[in-house]
């Protein structure tokens, strides 16, 4: 089973603007240990099939507008990723195309 839960960080400082955090959890087995502190590096992954790329792009992505994204053990034993992003779309990124798939 995953959960998606969506809210809204109410603890931002006076001078950050508003923050959603988006939280992805399962009950798989996790993420091993011994990979953790490198997951997002390229070509790092516990799968046997696995390129290693896909999270270390999705932090590219994230990072790119202005968010970040971490990892956790989720309450079921498995993998939680959050990704936090400002709660207002910046409006010069719509206007370069990086947003609406443009």
């Amino acid at each position: 089973m995953q959960v998606v839960a969506v809210h809204p960080l109410e603890d931002h400082a006076d001078d950050r603007e508003p923050m959603i955090e988006v939280s992805v959890c399962d009950e798989g087995k996790g993420v091993p240990p011994e990979i953790l502190d490198h997951l997002f590096e390229p070509f790092v992954t516990s799968k046997e099939r696995g390129t290693g790329l896909g999270l270390a792009v999705s932090q590219r992505i994230v990072r790119e507008h202005q968010g970040n994204i971490t990892v956790d053990r989720s309450p079921d034993g498995g993998a939680r990723f959050t990704v936090t992003l400002p709660a207002q779309i910046n409006a010069h990124l719509v206007g370069a195309g990086h947003l609406h798939g443009e």
